[in-house]
């Protein structure tokens, strides 16, 4: 090919028209493929040959739609897959970002609802519920592995559909309904009419320091809160939560009353069933029983002083390297010694859980700070954060370490706006 031509195919190869959502579509579907340039025109076979003679050619738009034809027959052509993969497709209208890929996807046939009539909002639930439809039954079979990345994926189409903005606040609260009685119920409406979110457990609160405004503003609380560490937490766990708090701590000094958003108190209940109750809990009670109990902690049936996030640390945290969880972090103003934490992977917040009557209840959301490794890598890089709190991210979770919790499509959503 002469210099003329190869400049002709680097132009054509980077021209948007092929991150455009239709153009995904029409190379997906399309039984017979010829490229138009201007007066020229080319078989995509020989068009594709041409691209990948040249090897910074390699990852070109046209080279990955060739790649997404290969397999259009495996499971990155299910829909999430294919939503995720194009993420960066062009299009006026934002339920193209969705409905631009349901005839290529393999997984379309088991059904799902396109009407561009629909509001932002309730497309986004028809696909987080298209994707939790195809959840295994964890209730029947605890041992079943479940997608654990329902909020991260959510948080992205979200995105895609325009943001927190397409739906009023009012709106998402009046989607809440209340729990089945767990009691009486054999898990299939929680199945059918709520969202599995599998959550890893981080930790077991074992103490409650002074609320945020406190440690940012009295040196006396600050000092106490660094005591309590070498009180509450095991000497091998203390070098760790001591990094860790300073870390979190110097994070606080810049926090926003926006940043802090994430932490609040849920006015609703959100229980999960009596048989997806793990092994965690009983795991962490095991090692926090050796430590030193919280003789400052509020009675059970007693209410807090104060509506603002108070300061934990957390015992019983399993050291996974760069995939632990942190040791400190902010709790809502409900929270009591006692409650667990757990992670769920894909966003800022984490919950924090009680056990109480033979069932499980989420009581709100908390910040929790990153492991020393992590928050350390993050220093270091000099890398300004885009938020205030990081994003928990793990690819799988340890049976033993997790709590499958059923919640109703309005509070998933809660949970990533």
């Amino acid at each position: 090919m002469d210099q003329g031509g190869k400049e002709t195919l680097y132009t054509l190869c980077n021209n948007p028209y092929w991150k455009r959502v239709w153009i995904v579509q029409e190379v997906g579907l399309a039984k017979k493929l010829l490229v138009h340039y201007g007066a020229h025109t080319v078989g995509w076979v020989t068009f594709i040959e041409r691209i990948q003679s040249y090897h910074d050619l390699a990852s070109s738009l046209p080279a990955k739609l060739k790649k997404q034809l290969d397999e259009k027959y495996e499971n990155s052509y299910k829909l999430q897959a294919l939503i995720e993969s194009h993420q960066d497709s062009l299009c006026q209208e934002p339920r193209d970002h969705v409905y631009g890929f349901v005839g290529l996807a393999v997984d379309y046939q088991e059904g799902f609802p396109m009407d561009y009539g629909k509001s932002l909002y309730d497309l986004w639930i028809d696909v987080i519920s298209f994707k939790n439809a195809r959840q295994p039954k964890v209730l029947e079979n605890p041992i079943l592995t479940p997608d654990i990345d329902t909020l991260r994926f959510g948080k992205l189409l979200l995105g895609l559909l325009g943001g927190p903005k397409i739906v009023p606040p009012n709106e998402v609260a009046r989607g809440t309904s209340r729990p089945p009685d767990i009691h009486q119920d054999n898990g299939a409406e929680l199945e059918r009419n709520k969202i599995l979110i599998p959550a890893r457990i981080a930790g077991k609160i074992v103490h409650l320091g002074p609320t945020y405004q406190d440690v940012m503003s009295n040196l006396k609380a600050t000092a106490s809160w660094r005591a309590s560490i070498n009180r509450y937490l095991e000497e091998s766990e203390q070098p760790s939560a001591r990094e860790e708090s300073a870390l979190f701590l110097e994070l606080l000094e810049d926090a926003e009353e926006e940043d802090l958003n994430i932490i609040f108190s849920f006015n609703r209940e959100i229980v999960c069933p009596i048989s997806s109750m793990c092994d965690a809990m009983e795991r962490v009670d095991h090692v926090s029983t050796l430590i030193d109990v919280d003789d400052s902690a509020l009675p059970t049936n007693s209410k807090p002083m104060s509506k603002d996030p108070r300061l934990f640390l957390l015992g019983g945290v399993s050291d996974y390297g760069d995939d632990s969880a942190g040791k400190v972090g902010l709790a809502p103003a409900n929270a009591r010694v006692g409650d667990y934490v757990f992670l769920i992977d894909g966003i800022e917040k984490s919950v924090v859980v009680r056990q109480e009557e033979g069932q499980v209840r989420v009581i709100g959301t908390a910040a929790s700070a990153e492991s020393r490794y992590l928050a350390r890598e993050i220093k270091d890089s000099g890398l300004k954060r885009e938020k205030r709190f990081g994003t928990t991210s793990f690819k799988w979770i340890r049976r033993y370490e997790r709590l499958d919790l059923f919640v109703d499509v309005a509070t998933a959503y809660q949970l990533i706006s």
